[in-house]
């Protein structure tokens, strides 16, 4: 009928409009953050945290720091240093949180026979913990984010 044409001539143009602008379904992926922080945790176990000017003592309250902490993470790779005289890794960067928290209970006085608080051997520790940002191109950016907790 004549009163149709101008309607499916301009609903005609309207999809001819449609079909030029080439409308596409689906979901455009968002970029995302691929790798976890990395956060590694030196705990100083020398006999100077067994002082009790904290209650119960420097320790235990440094445990419950770092089990608060271990708590509000989520997907980060957590690993602990316990340093004294000397440092050594005990719990490698890990995203296993029941480990790290088994590792954390452990923690004593008794773990470094040498005392003192040697910051370099933290550092050197936390160094080799951490590794190299990428094997084969030692000058490449670190692939996560990198934190070190000392307490």
């Amino acid at each position: 009928s004549p009163s149709h044409r101008p309607v499916a001539a301009l609903l005609a143009l309207a999809l001819l409009v449609v079909a030029l602008a080439r409308p596409q379904g689906g979901e455009i992926a968002a970029p995302g953050v691929t790798e976890a922080r990395d956060v590694l945790v030196a705990v100083d176990v020398s006999r100077s945290m067994l002082a009790e000017d904290v209650a119960p003592n420097r320790l235990a309250r440094a445990r419950l720091l770092v089990r608060a902490l271990a708590d509000e993470l989520r997907g980060e790779r957590l690993g602990l240093l316990p340093f004294a005289g000397s440092a050594f890794l005990q719990s490698p960067l890990s995203a296993d949180y029941e480990i790290f928290r088994t590792f954390l209970d452990e923690l004593g006085p008794d773990m470094i026979p040498a005392g003192g608080s040697d910051f370099a051997a933290l550092l050197t520790a936390a160094d080799e913990a951490f590794g190299p940002a990428d094997p084969a191109s030692p000058d490449a950016p670190p692939p996560a984010d990198r934190y070190l907790v000392v307490l």
